[in-house]
């Protein structure tokens, strides 16, 4: 089983746009492209954040999904909505190391987990 765990961070005061949007997307990608596990919006630390986390079968199910996002028109609509909004972006790959352990099982995750952390930062264009 493998995780992806997207955390967007969006201007102040801009999350409830960040959540309609992500609202509407899932609707039509949960269950076709990968099984949305939760998701959580900060209330300390950095603030502003949406954190998602999204359940795969296994690395070739995830890249098969990342594939069909690409090409995806509506996924492409949620984006460009959503970039005017976005400070930060990362996504965040966990692997289940240990066979047999079901994160679903109980609501409890167990088992050992390969964390890979990939940030992206948006700079802003300057125009002269």
């Amino acid at each position: 089983m493998v995780f992806e765990l997207t955390q967007e961070t969006v201007r102040p005061g801009r999350l409830p746009v960040l959540l309609g949007s992500l609202q509407v997307a899932v609707r039509w990608r949960d269950g076709e492209y990968g099984t949305l596990a939760g998701s959580w919006t900060t209330e300390i630390g950095t603030l502003n954040r949406c954190i998602t986390l999204w359940r795969y079968d296994d690395a070739v199910q995830r890249e098969n999904v990342a594939d069909a996002l690409a090409d995806a028109p509506d996924w492409q609509a949620y984006k460009e909505s959503i970039r005017p909004e976005l400070v930060q972006q990362s996504h965040q790959s966990l692997t289940q190391l240990r066979p047999g352990c079901d994160a679903a099982d109980g609501n409890r995750l167990y088992g050992f987990a390969e964390h890979i952390v990939e940030t992206v930062y948006l700079a802003k264009r300057l125009t002269i």
